[in-house]
């Protein structure tokens, strides 16, 4: 298989996508963080002298921080995927009328349209619900481990308040790589159904080309997919839109109808149906 080498505009639309995926999830990590200290705070101005109950915080602001994090990665993706199609065409084409995803509108002026609809946003809800939970449960029983741990010995004089109080954040501290990991997922998870369902049925995209980054991180699940061209609204593209697994950087390039792109479709060697790739993990598509 012979390199693909992107059009330099296009690698510059490469970059500038996954700066805007950075600010998406340093956004909520930063909203995270600060729920944390809300809760760490709540937790020493309710404490009672001399007993062991640990006053549990509800954790109720990581809701809205969740809910602020899809719109706000729904919205980008969108607008990433408007800006894609320009870039990947090289020569003047006729105007065509775009393809969008359902319930999306057909300008970022009207994207409130699709937190109305009722098939579409529900189901991104039910999805944000999912990861709160999971993440509110696993930080209050590392909250209540510390406060078992770190109140004693504040009482004790070992520490005082101040040293306490930072020791609870290090429940934090704990959790932000995976806090870091579900948000840097489901960015890549919206970013790639977006992309997808914006081209769907657009004449002028005729593939999608898996871009893996390959450095030293790089998994042999993304490495031995890099450089396949999958067809729109195939099973395959389906099976195989990143995320491919946890952490996963990698993402489809939308191939315009173009010479260039026409020649990496025919090519055979980037046939996914004739390349044996690493399979995904064990239930990731569930």
């Amino acid at each position: 298989m012979k390199p693909f080498k992107l059009p330099k505009r296009h690698g510059f639309h490469i970059k500038a996508r996954y700066r805007t995926k950075d600010k998406v999830i340093n956004a909520v990590v930063r909203a995270m963080e600060a729920e944390m200290k809300k809760a760490v705070d709540y937790i020493f101005e309710n404490m009672i002298e001399g007993s062991d109950h640990f006053p549990q915080p509800t954790l109720n602001g990581m809701d809205e921080i969740s809910d602020r994090f899809y719109r706000h990665v729904l919205t980008e993706a969108f607008h990433e995927s408007k800006k894609e199609k320009p870039a990947q065409v090289d020569a003047p084409r006729k105007k065509k009328l775009e393809k969008l995803p359902v319930g999306l509108p057909k300008s970022l002026k009207d994207m409130e349209k699709v937190f109305r609809d009722r098939r579409y946003w529900p189901t991104v809800m039910k999805r944000s619900k999912k990861v709160t939970e999971k993440l509110r449960k696993a930080y209050l029983e590392k909250l209540r481990r510390k406060f078992n741990d770190v109140v004693p010995r504040m009482r004790s004089g070992e520490l005082t308040p101040q040293e306490a109080k930072k020791q609870m954040m290090g429940a934090w501290d704990a959790s932000k790589s995976r806090v870091e990991t579900i948000f840097r997922t489901e960015t890549t998870t919206y970013f790639t159904k977006t992309q997808i369902a914006f081209f769907d049925g657009d004449e002028d995209i005729i593939g999608f080309l898996f871009d893996a980054v390959k450095d030293s991180s790089s998994t042999s699940i993304c490495r031995s997919r890099h450089g396949l061209v999958y067809r729109p609204g195939s099973k395959l593209l389906r099976e195989n839109a990143p995320p491919c697994h946890y952490n996963c950087r990698s993402q489809f390039i939308a191939l315009a109808n173009i010479p260039s792109n026409n020649k990496l479709l025919s090519d055979s060697s980037r046939d996914p149906e004739k390349r044996k790739v690493t399979p995904l993990p064990l239930g990731w598509r569930k």
